[in-house]
């Protein structure tokens, strides 16, 4: 691989992560640089969008979101009362919530939600078919999308009610 080619992948990996916070912008742009050599776009001289660089990691994660959410130290405390006694549902809300307003990030797939509760918040037995199900029983607080053979999911208006009147009862 030419030395231009580093760079151009450089350049690229620093346009795609212009919009996320700074906190996590050294460890998207590692994620995206990666995507970007082991890619032969770099190669074709052709620059991907940010979009299709950012397309899917490990169980169809979006490339960093999973991993910047494991390693930041985002506050969940407000919500341990729901966390630690809540609800499949209350626990997918408040991380899609969470993940929103920390990272700006507006969908998660049940796998990245259960990945969050197991790893980041130490929620033992937590499976995406569990979470699937939750989501399922309760559609009207979310907005489902689709991406491949797998669906995004999003806070509705009323998801999002849910959420903030859990704040108030905190």
């Amino acid at each position: 691989m030419k030395q231009d080619d580093i760079l151009s992948a450089a350049s690229a990996a620093q346009k795609a992560v212009t919009d996320i916070p700074t906190e996590f912008r050294g460890h998207a742009f590692q994620v995206v640089f990666e995507k970007l050599l082991a890619s032969d776009n770099v190669a074709s001289g052709t620059t991907p969008t940010p979009k299709q660089v950012v397309s899917s990691g490990k169980h169809g994660e979006q490339a960093g979101v999973v991993e910047a959410v494991l390693s930041s130290d985002i506050d969940f405390s407000e919500f341990d009362k729901y966390i630690n006694n809540g609800s499949w549902l209350e626990r997918s809300l408040i991380v899609l919530y969470m993940v929103e307003q920390q990272l700006g990030a507006r969908s998660l797939t049940p796998p990245e939600i259960a990945r969050i509760l197991k790893e980041k918040l130490r929620i033992p037995s937590v499976y995406a078919p569990n979470i699937n199900r939750a989501i399922s029983t309760k559609m009207s607080h979310f907005v489902r999308s689709p991406e491949g053979q797998a669906y995004r999911y999003s806070l509705s208006s009323l998801g999002l009610n849910k959420v903030k009147s859990m704040i108030e009862r905190e």
